[in-house]
């Protein structure tokens, strides 16, 4: 399979989870700033990371655990506008945080492969799906589920090499809502933004995207709404208008 953004272009066929509206969400609405280091945990086929770099985003680096997925993100990097932007690394992202954050402290500086030591940006579009819905591919049940709580693991994580005033960006079930809270909290992560997302007006919304800032919990903002398509089925000018930089609609 394949998807044409307006400046690249994704395969996806080596990749358990396949390009969706919810990267496409996540990626338009997280709050870029150009230049700043940006890390991207469970990258797929990297379509986070090269809207990341559209965006103005650098350097990005890409975790993928699943070698396919990582090679195929890696070919997909090569062939867009922004390959000496984005690295896609293959390594399980608790592993790999929690590394780099030890060696970036040990040598108090970026290591010798020009990493940042740290990142103002880590954006992610999680493996969140629960057990009961596992699938019997062990690729799609590994991308879907990743190992262990998503969110307490995944969130620690991004904890460890993120800068002071640094911003996490997911997006989620409304399901999970309670489980980030309480994750994010135990990190000392506070939602500084989110936006409820509806598939259509007379659905409840079913995901959120979050974003989320160092500090202690003071109450939550008031959503933000998002509904992607209008009675007719078709896509709302809000959807179109914040996703028109990437989406071909």
């Amino acid at each position: 399979m394949s998807f044409q953004c307006r400046q690249f272009y994704l395969k996806d066929d080596h990749c358990a989870m396949k390009v969706s509206t919810d990267s496409l969400l996540l990626g338009s609405w997280a709050v870029v700033q150009p230049h700043e280091a940006t890390l991207d945990l469970g990258c797929g086929c990297g379509i986070l990371a090269l809207m990341m770099a559209q965006r103005g985003a650098a350097p990005v680096v890409a975790l993928e655990l699943d070698a396919a997925a990582a090679a195929q993100a890696r070919t997909n990097v090569a062939a867009s506008p922004w390959p000496q932007v984005v690295q896609v690394e293959q390594a399980e992202v608790v592993n790999w945080c929690v590394h780099h954050a030890s060696y970036a402290a040990a040598t108090e500086q970026d290591d010798a492969s020009k990493l940042p030591a740290q990142f103002a940006h880590v954006i992610f579009n999680p493996p969140y799906f629960a057990a009961h819905l596992a699938s019997d591919d062990q690729q799609r049940r590994l991308a879907r589920q990743g190992q262990g709580a998503v969110w307490s693991d995944w969130l620690q994580a991004a904890s460890h090499v993120l800068t002071a005033t640094g911003r996490v960006s997911f997006i989620a079930p409304v399901l999970a809502w309670s489980a980030i809270l309480t994750a994010a909290s135990a990190v000392q992560l506070q939602v500084s933004r989110y936006c409820e997302v509806q598939a259509t007006p007379n659905k409840p919304a079913r995901l959120l995207l979050i974003e989320l800032q160092r500090g202690n919990q003071r109450g939550l903002p008031p959503p933000q709404q998002l509904c992607i398509r209008n009675q007719t089925n078709q896509y709302t000018d809000e959807f179109k208008q914040l996703t028109g930089a990437f989406y071909l609609n």
